[in-house]
């Protein structure tokens, strides 16, 4: 059964359906949507920004009776500024608000929420949650599979997704795939066609959207807020929040809801807002996008307000926004009142079908069979990745090779133990991220009542299983044959089921930690501990455990399945060479006898009682995500869409033949769309383009640039790149200790910041750390402002900014714009990028330069483009925004063009775009040219000091010193995060119990190699993660000429040194005494001493290995398989090399770290006790005897000249970073 609907949903997904049927022409119910004084209000925990301030809870009401009415056919906008109570409001309205406290009505047709209703709404989130690796038409046809009721056969479903398609626009993209950010796919216009699909294929009534022009162009935006209008097309309901919409798309809504904290402002036609504010004494002065006029209203700025001309404003916004909410409610409230009231009289009330709602739109076998599908279609890709099966494949070669035809039991235990510990730790990792990566799918799918979390939970569990189990066969298949393991199909088959047994069982346990967790982060430390106790506990690292910690054995994965795959290479009574002409009994095998080779079905047993337990518990972790039922009252590398379409090489212009000219006191701002080439010509204006052929004259006061101009020039990129853990103080402080010139005392250089500090408004803030994306700190609009800050330090005469204003509200982005204002009007040059600005900033801009496609559309005052547009015959029909109207302009769209309506266009925006750059060349490139020429006659050319600058402002020791501090003081947190510093304690302490007072020879060795493998592992996966996550701040002050290379490499490789050193030395402290190694200070300290410099070489290592890839992942998983190259070659998993494998002991960090470990504990001559009344020289015991205690000066030499090696390819590798062409 289950294959016949498997194979007829595979057929169908690959027929194309060139002609769709109608199949909305038939709507569910429309429905009329009704909320009255609706308050919302929840718990808020408060926390001082201080470390030692209090915590206190209090009530933070975000709604303050809200009332609306929209009936079917009309769209209603919500508007206001962030943190105002459109998005809770919105969530409240589709029946998704979970915590809290809601009063008022919320009614569907006069009825309350229920289970029905929730099958005539649809909810459109923020974020586009889509699986990167399906096509459109597959997001489509599985989300109609699920979410349609059973009462459809699978074609009528598939008819459905169909149908969906074309009506969206999506038909020239259906076979592409979706993509994400790491993923090329589908555009985010189009992606967000594809969410409003998901949600239209239940035809539903009413439309929820949240934010759904965010982050997309003006041209995308409206094709998508055309496409809602058509929807509605007098039969659904849509609502949707929306944050700054163009003229454009403010006037496609029938209705308008203004929020300002919590409170209406304004609820009514949207053609009607203006006329109710100037009615109440608040008219816009000038042309302006009504959406920026009612914005600033809700922040309590006036049109009129001062603060555009000066710094004093005339009436407080707290006041303006009281004044406008008591107009609400004298003019307006009642009046809606009444509406509401007559809306139920006149409305006669919709009775829903007496039959009972199922809960689920399709049996649990449904939906278990599409989820099954969609899961091994999206996660093979995962599975299968380039990164894990060449990891797995060179580890599987490299381990083959170590043992390749080993018949000594000593080697062998050791690969088992090596398959059961590097299965164990690859399968819980491959679990960990699971759920925490699917959550916000899960989040949504459960919100919407898709599926059951069962039919979820077991297709998942099912369907990982035949991709989880395939590299390990692969795996066991190379290194079993090529490593001597005995050569029957009984005990092949035997082994590959113990290793098959204990992926599924690691796997679990990471699921476990996954879904509990759901952090990343901390998942993988708290499972990494548990793991290393897993793996210490296995019977093989120490065979002589303790009676008060030897519980953990019974817990272990490891010990089971390493008892399992002993048992399936070894059977009691069976016999190996242990002396000359002597044979011992493998059972009496110190490895084996630890273990021993019976109680395999308790074995299996256990481990099928993991397995259970940890997708149990992954389950009913799981059960708390979503909710479904809440009821309430250059060379361009050119690659088509498609998988199978072909690559070219070919030459793109981004900038044709772009001039201007910029004054000092003058502020220019640089529009156009995306991809428009503003971002590249500012780079190239401000010095900076790296890659490409720049063609043309760029001069700064009639002269090339030049190192001088470059220490007069500031540079603000559009990312905030600061370091989180420094408070707005320290961060200006030491950019101005490393900016301004060593003539300066650090008295006078910390006046400077101080000063910049007060002139940009930060006063208030200094002492508070700037944070980032999981850290709290300054606002946004602070941290841009910081980031200025950095750049004004030099005093510029010209400062550059990349889109300043991105990612802030009306209001952030209005302050800061004035501050640049004033900074130009100090006699500075301000170039800016700019997306979309609101009417008030489009006036504060002195020039504007409009670019499309990289060729220029008008050059000069802001104030006079609109005349020059209507002048060659482009004027807006209605009072607009004029950047929306030059946008629009810049994308081929005419002002009244129909498109806004119909889909069908008047003209070819290629056409469009034609005429716009012709009329550029008639009518504004000669004066341009004659204004270059005049400047270049009546401007006396500024002669640049003549003397020699040097590149540097300070000396190499305070660029140095600097840096040095600078970075002490942000890595600290870091390196002593409590994440790290409890992982180290617990595994100190849990490595202490275990070898608890050992005086076992086989023990204590075990120990010495755990040191080793231990901080080899911890340190490198430390250090890969250094450099590229610190790229983009050096790329921004290396671009900026700030300090040298050799300044920041040895600043940081000193300052690093305590950091790094800490951590392990209190292991050691702690593990030394714990586990009864000889308590002489020589042989304490000559430990210490060896794991303090393994921890700097393996640094080394993780440091190059990160700035020669500058990517994480693939660091991770290089560096992952050459450390555990080093680990196994380290003698003691194996002692017996092949001769043509054994090079690599040569470079293994591990063997030479090992070989000093036991010199310092053990020398030549001393015995152990090695049977009754016998003793035996140590450097005769196996483990030892491989690695040999002599050579202990040749391994020093060794490591010291890895670690100057490694520590140099990092630094040849980082001078690539933050180069510029000048």
């Amino acid at each position: 059964m289950e294959q016949e609907i498997m194979e007829n949903i595979e057929n169908h997904i690959h027929i194309d359906h060139s002609k769709s049927e109608v199949i909305f022409d038939n709507t569910n119910r429309p429905i009329t949507l009704k909320f009255e004084n609706v308050a919302y209000k929840i718990k808020l925990v408060k926390e001082g920004c201080l470390k030692n301030s209090s915590k206190s809870e209090e009530d933070k009401i975000i709604l303050k009776g809200v009332s609306g009415i929209v009936s079917p056919g009309e769209m209603l906008a919500i508007l206001g500024p962030s943190g105002c109570g459109k998005t809770t409001l919105l969530t409240g309205l589709g029946g998704r608000l979970v915590n809290g406290h809601l009063d008022g009505a919320i009614t569907y047709n006069n009825n309350p929420f229920s289970s029905s209703m929730k099958r005539s709404i649809g909810f459109v989130t923020q974020d586009d949650v889509l699986y990167p690796h399906l096509t459109v038409y597959e997001t489509l046809v599985f989300t109609a599979l699920l979410r349609l009721p059973k009462t459809y056969s699978i074609e009528e479903k598939i008819a459905h997704a169909d149908a969906i398609i074309p009506q969206l626009g999506l038909t020239k993209c259906k076979d592409s795939i979706i993509g994400d950010s790491l993923l090329r796919g589908i555009s985010g216009g189009e992606r967000k066609r594809v969410s409003i699909g998901q949600e239209m294929l239940i035809n539903p009534s009413l439309l929820l959207l949240d934010e759904p022009t965010s982050g997309l162009d003006s041209t995308t935006a409206l094709r998508i807020v055309s496409t809602l209008k058509g929807l509605a097309n007098g039969v659904r309901t849509v609502a949707m929040t929306i944050h700054q919409p163009s003229s454009r798309l403010y006037y496609m809504f029938d209705k308008v809801l203004l929020l300002s904290e919590g409170n209406p402002l304004y609820f009514g036609r949207g053609e009607d807002a203006m006329g109710y504010f100037s009615g109440i004494g608040f008219p816009p002065l000038v042309a302006m996008n009504p959406s920026d006029f009612l914005l600033d209203l809700s922040s309590g700025i006036l049109s009129d307000d001062p603060r555009v001309l000066s710094d004093a404003p005339k009436e407080d916004p707290a006041s303006i926004k009281k004044t406008l909410v008591l107009a609400f409610k004298t003019n307006l409230a009642e009046n809606l009142n009444e509406q509401l009231q007559e809306s139920i009289d006149q409305q006669a009330t919709e009775k829903l079908p007496d039959k009972k709602f199922s809960q689920w739109a399709n049996t649990w076998w449904q939906q278990f069979t599409v989820l099954l599908r969609r899961g091994m279609k999206e996660r093979k890709h995962e599975s299968f990745s380039t990164l894990k099966v060449t990891e797995v494949l060179v580890m599987s070669f490299f381990a083959g090779l170590l043992w390749w035809k080993s018949n000594n039991i000593q080697d062998q235990t050791g690969l088992l133990f090596f398959y059961t510990s590097f299965w164990e730790f690859y399968s819980v990792f491959q679990g960990i991220f699971t759920f925490p990566q699917e959550r916000m799918m899960l989040e949504k799918e459960r919100s919407s009542g898709m599926y059951r979390l069962s039919a979820y939970f077991v297709a998942m569990t099912v369907g990982d299983l035949p991709m989880e189990l395939v590299l390990p066969t692969i795996s066991t298949l190379i290194t079993y044959w090529m490593a001597g393991l005995k050569p029957s199909a009984w005990r092949f088959f035997s082994t590959l089921f113990s290793l098959l047994y204990n992926v599924l069982v690691s796997q679990s346990l990471g699921l476990a930690i996954g879904a509990m967790v759901m952090d990343e982060q901390s998942a993988t430390v708290f499972a990494l501990v548990i793991l290393i106790s897993f793996t210490l506990a296995g019977g093989f690292y120490v065979h002589h455990v303790p009676k008060f910690i030897a519980w953990i054995k019974h817990v272990s994965i490891t010990q089971y399945a390493y008892k399992l795959l002993l048992g399936s290479q070894y059977s009691p009574g069976e016999t190996y060479s242990c002396g000359i002409n002597a044979t011992c009994l493998v059972e009496d095998f110190p490895s084996i006898k630890t273990i021993g080779l019976g109680g395999k079905v308790i074995s299996i047993v256990a481990l099928a009682i993991m397995l259970l337990g940890y997708r149990f518990l992954a389950y009913i972790a799981l059960k708390r995500i979503g909710f479904e039922n809440v009821v309430y009252k250059i060379n361009l590398a050119k690659e088509g869409c498609f998988k199978n379409s072909p690559k070219s090489n070919e030459e793109k212009r981004i900038l044709k033949g772009v001039s201007g000219i910029v004054s000092p006191g003058e502020m220019l701002a640089i529009l156009g769309p995306s991809g428009s080439g503003k971002t590249t010509l500012l780079t190239g204006l401000g010095g900076r383009l790296v890659n490409g052929h720049l063609k043309g004259v760029i001069t700064y006061n009639n002269k090339p640039f030049t190192n001088a101009m470059n220490r007069s020039t500031g540079f603000v990129t559009q990312d905030d790149v600061l370091y989180p853990h420094l408070t707005v103080s320290e961060t200006l402080v030491f950019t101005a200790l490393l900016r301004l010139p060593k003539t300066f005392t650090v008295e006078e250089k910390t006046a400077h910041a101080e000063a910049i500090m007060t002139q940009l408004g930060l006063t208030k803030c200094k002492d508070i750390i700037v944070g980032g994306p999981f850290l709290r700190g300054i606002s946004g609009g602070e941290r841009k402002r910081v980031s200025i800050g950095q750049e004004m330090l030099i005093n510029p005469s010209l400062l550059f900014l990349d889109e300043p204003t991105s990612g802030l509200d009306s209001t952030t982005a209005l302050r800061i714009v004035s501050s640049l204002r004033d900074l130009a009007k100090g006699g500075k040059t301000v170039v800016l990028t700019i997306h979309q600005p609101s009417s008030r900033l489009f006036y504060m801009f002195k020039k504007v330069l409009l670019l499309s496609e990289g060729n220029p559309l008008y050059f000069g005052r802001g104030e006079d483009a609109m005349g020059y547009f209507s002048g060659i015959g482009f004027s807006p029909l209605v009072a607009m925004n004029p950047s929306d109207f030059l946008l629009d302009l810049s994308n081929g769209i005419l002002s009244d063009d129909p498109r806004v309506l119909v889909d069908t266009p008047i003209e070819d925006p290629a056409s469009i775009k034609k005429t716009l750059v012709t009329a550029f060349k008639t009518n504004l490139m000669e004066n341009m040219k004659e204004q270059l020429q005049e400047s270049d006659i009546h401007q006396v050319a500024e002669k640049l000091p003549e003397k020699k600058f040097t590149q540097w402002s300070n000396t190499w020791w305070q660029q140095f010193s600097v840096l040095f501090r600078r970075g002490m003081k942000e890595r600290k947190h870091e390196s002593f995060s409590s994440l790290k510093v409890g992982e180290v304690l617990v595994v100190a302490f849990l490595c202490g119990f275990l070898w608890w007072k050992s005086n076992n020879i086989q023990d204590q060795v075990g120990l010495m190699f755990f040191y080793t493998d231990f901080w080899s592992f911890f340190p490198l996966l430390q250090a890969i993660f250094t450099f590229p996550q610190e790229r983009m701040m050096l790329e921004k002050e290396r671009s900026s000429g700030m300090y040298r290379l050799s300044a920041y490499f040895i600043a940081r490789t000193i300052g690093d040194l305590p950091m790094e050193l800490v951590l392990p030395t209190i292991f050691t402290v702690i593990t030394y005494w714990m586990t009864g190694l000889k308590p002489s200070a020589f042989n304490f300290f000559s430990t210490l001493f060896t794991i303090l410099y393994n921890v700097l070489v393996s640094q080394s290592l993780g440091l190059a290995l990160g700035a020669m890839i500058m990517d994480q992942e693939s660091a991770t998983v290089l560096g992952s398989v050459i450390i555990l190259s080093f680990t196994l070659a380290g003698g003691y998993f194996v002692q017996h090399v092949p001769w043509f494998i054994s090079w690599i002991k040569y470079i293994s960090i591990s063997q030479y770290t090992y070989k000093l470990l036991l010199g310092s504990q053990y020398s030549r001559g001393e015995t152990y006790s090695c049977g009754i009344n016998a003793t035996c020289l140590v450097e005769d015991f196996p483990t030892i005897k491989s690695i040999g205690l002599g050579g202990k000066g040749i391994s020093m030499v060794a490591l010291a000249v890895m670690f100057f090696g490694y520590r140099l390819l990092a630094y040849v590798a980082l001078m690539r970073v933050g180069v510029t062409k000048k």
